[in-house]
């Protein structure tokens, strides 16, 4: 009601946590824009109230009981999962079994009882409110909202070529110091995946200078944070440290990243870990159904490419292997180093130079391409039998690159309307979580510089997968068919808007995003920008693009049955 008929809110959730070893609380959250929120906290508060005095009606009594039963399930596939919910039970309930007997009771519950415990304690004086609002637009004094300290980023190039991003900000005392290097599936291909993420674990193993274990506790001594990734498309590190150690983990940081000398035990430790990572796929349906989908993809796109490797791909490679990736790309025109916190710049420079002039460029690397075919010639339909009482989908069409910027904000407002944005809703979420058909279910956006896919991922019981196909097409050829009201596509875009100011709210995430930004070549301010690409759209705009880029498609199922 808040979302769809009054507009109040873009996104409200609810939840209930009683442990037993404390009072619990009944909890409402919303996502609002800054003129509304006023009006959704009044609305949300009239809902509840209705609780007190109205009978739940016996078909909302039924879906609920329906949801929950099914959370249970889904939420008990893997031994993960199961290990997860005995101890919380455990914990929470002072009973590994109790989640089940919570199911149970669940099914017993009626509509006077429902409205007996919201007389008990949806009451006012019980009530707890938390408002986060932009400047001017929370309850409190306008004199006291004031905002916090913001800097620009500065742009430097280093005289071996390494780009360094500086922003200084004053809120906390702390500093993130970020390198990459572009790499991941741009470079690999299906016999060597896994590279790029091994290459990332033994940045932290060892140097000329420090062996792992004494980087390792360097970094504890000072509360220090350093980890090294790889993404799809990059390879990158990261350091968090209070401002006083700054200097000395940029040069620790800066030594693992361009130094590393791979040492042959600890690459034996990384590969067997890197396997054990693969064989722990099995455990995880979500897991399974992209690999399976991943692998059906063109040979020729990146995509294909299966992240962390395959059993096959990670036994093949040797240190040597490793040692010549890292020799090969981690060079100074491919290089990009960021520092954002609480540090002065010109300290931050030079902190840059002192731990990155050194690395020397690759005459011989020609510049890692962006323009990969990602083109499905026909449909491909492909199903695998699991030993897990659920059932996966996952249905992708060919997409756009994040460098077609209209196309891909158009893609990002159908994601919306069909499944919402980082938050479940939109047409799939009402239809098939709404029936309780599915776990869950929603459309992703699986690209990057290289054009990717458009793709629609969902959880449910295994007698139900062609049913859930069958309703997620239906619901995408609504979206070809135009019909789209206005009222969908301005409460998308407003959500879009809305959740994207929610994002990067860290040093950390702010280095991110500006780093991959530029090194896609859209500007390492790119994402000032965001708001003004999504608010250009038209509900044209998202019915021409969904004419044009959902058309073949490769449609991968997973289930108990063979098929």
């Amino acid at each position: 009601k808040l979302k769809y008929e009054h507009q109040s809110a873009l996104m409200v959730q609810t939840a209930s946590h009683t442990p037993h070893y404390v009072n619990g609380m009944f909890a409402v959250f919303m996502i609002a824009r800054p003129d509304t929120w006023q009006q959704a906290q009044d609305d949300v508060l009239a809902e509840v109230y209705r609780l007190r005095d109205e009978l739940v009606s016996p078909e909302e009594l039924a879906k609920a009981k329906k949801q929950k039963a099914s959370e249970l399930v889904f939420g008990r596939q893997t031994v993960e999962q199961m290990a997860e919910s005995l101890g919380r039970s455990y914990l929470t309930a002072d009973d590994p079994a109790f989640e089940k007997k919570y199911v149970d009771n669940i099914q017993k519950v009626t509509p006077e009882q429902v409205r007996d415990v919201a007389r008990r304690y949806f009451l006012p004086e019980r009530l707890n409110r938390v408002i986060v609002a932009p400047p001017g637009g929370s309850p409190a004094k306008a004199a006291a909202a004031t905002a916090a300290e913001q800097y620009k980023i500065v742009a430097v190039r280093l005289a071996n070529g390494v780009r360094v991003l500086v922003k200084r900000d004053t809120r906390l005392p702390m500093v993130n110091v970020r390198a990459f290097v572009l790499g991941g599936s741009l470079v690999d291909s299906p016999e060597t995946a896994g590279r790029s993420a091994l290459v990332a674990q033994m940045l932290e193993r060892g140097t000329a200078q420090h062996t792992a274990q004494q980087i390792a506790a360097y970094f504890d001594s000072i509360g220090g944070q350093l980890s090294m990734s790889s993404g799809r498309n990059t390879i990158y590190g990261s350091a968090t440290v209070l401002t006083d150690d700054f200097p000395e983990a940029t040069a620790l940081l800066a030594e693992c990243f361009t130094a590393s000398t791979f040492p042959e035990g600890e690459f034996q430790k990384a590969q067997r870990l890197a396997l054990g990572a693969i064989a722990r796929r099995a455990n995880s349906p979500q897991a399974e159904i992209m690999e399976l989908f991943f692998d059906s993809l063109p040979a020729d796109s990146p995509y294909h490419v299966i992240d962390g490797g395959t059993r096959a791909s990670v036994e093949r490679l040797t240190v040597d292997d490793l040692r010549a990736y890292h020799a090969k790309y981690f060079a100074a025109q491919n290089m990009l180093v960021t520092i954002f916190g609480n540090v002065e710049v010109d300290q931050a420079i030079d902190a840059a130079r002192r731990g990155f002039e050194g690395v020397k460029a690759n005459p011989n690397l020609p510049p890692i391409a962006f323009n990969r075919p990602n083109t499905i010639a026909q449909n491909v339909v492909r199903h695998k039998q699991i030993n897990k009482m659920t059932g996966m989908v996952m249905l992708g069409y060919a997409g756009a690159s994040i460098l077609d910027p209209k196309d891909h904000a158009a893609l990002t407002v159908l994601d919306a309307i069909t499944s919402g944005y980082s938050y479940p809703g939109g047409w799939l979420h009402e239809e098939l979580r709404g029936q309780g058909l599915v776990y869950f279910v929603h459309a992703v956006q699986i690209t990057g510089p290289a054009p990717g896919y458009f793709a629609v991922v969902a959880q449910t019981r295994p007698d139900a997968v062609d049913e859930v196909v069958g309703r997620i097409e239906k619901n995408l050829a609504k979206a070809k068919a135009g019909q789209i009201t206005q009222e969908e596509f301005d409460r998308a875009v407003e959500m879009i808007v809305a959740l994207h100011a929610q994002e990067n709210t860290t040093i950390g995430q702010q280095a991110m995003q500006a780093a991959i930004d530029d090194l896609y070549g859209l500007g390492y301010d790119y994402d000032k920008s965001f708001d003004a690409r999504i608010r250009a759209v038209t509900r044209d705009d998202v019915v021409r693009a969904a004419n044009q880029y959902l058309g073949n498609h490769v449609l991968v199922t997973a289930s108990p049955a063979e098929k």
